[in-house]
């Protein structure tokens, strides 16, 4: 008998301490690329369960263990609270910009929420939702109203637009206090000279 050939890749573990859909995903496109049958999608989805997850899976019952699909219905029911999507759109409509994250940081983890809070939608849906949101984050800097009023298409575009008026801003402010500090030197200077003369005479 010939045995088996290895997968071009090896699925994720899953303990039920992530997040699901992520984990399925993952797990869906290793399916893919393998080009895995329904009964090898079963195996390896027994194999790659641990902890918490490994003990739903055995809670299942054999009519839910007979295809891929009702074995991840069956775990969802038991692993994922039933409020976890309203849960999902709160965080995203209450998602605000951490001091420490850069404009990019920011937008990858309201797309990210965004994908959890509507799985419905479609992208174009959601890159929309998530536009507004960042919007919405930019705050109330002038260099911020700059980027609202240009109404960028998608949310790649208002992100390029933010770090350039931002950085714009930056760099005026800074021209702005240089010469404040240089016009500040100028009367000092005529007073140096001016008591320098004097010592003179």
């Amino acid at each position: 008998m010939k045995p088996p050939s290895p997968p071009v890749g090896v699925p994720q573990t899953y303990n039920a301490a992530g997040n699901c859909q992520d984990w399925r995903a993952s797990f869906d496109q290793c399916s893919a690329l393998n080009r895995w049958t329904e009964q090898g999608k079963l195996q390896w989805l027994a194999v790659s369960l641990t902890g918490n997850a490994a003990w739903a899976f055995g809670q299942l019952t054999a009519e839910q263990r007979e295809s891929y699909d009702s074995c991840i219905t069956g775990l969802t029911t038991l692993l994922v609270p039933p409020n976890v999507e309203q849960l999902n759109v709160s965080l995203f409509r209450t998602r605000r910009k951490a001091k420490e994250e850069d404009w990019i940081a920011f937008a990858r983890e309201l797309s990210k929420l965004a994908a959890k809070a509507y799985p419905a939608f479609s992208p174009g849906v959601r890159d929309a939702l998530s536009l507004e949101r960042f919007l919405i984050g930019l705050g109330h800097e002038e260099w911020a109203s700059t980027v609202r009023r240009a109404h960028p298409s998608s949310l790649t575009d208002a992100v390029m637009m933010a770090i350039q008026q931002e950085a714009t801003e930056k760099a005026c402010r800074g021209n702005v206090l240089r010469q404040a500090a240089n016009d500040a030197k100028i009367p000092l200077g005529r007073q140096y000279r001016e008591a320098f003369t004097r010592s003179w005479v």
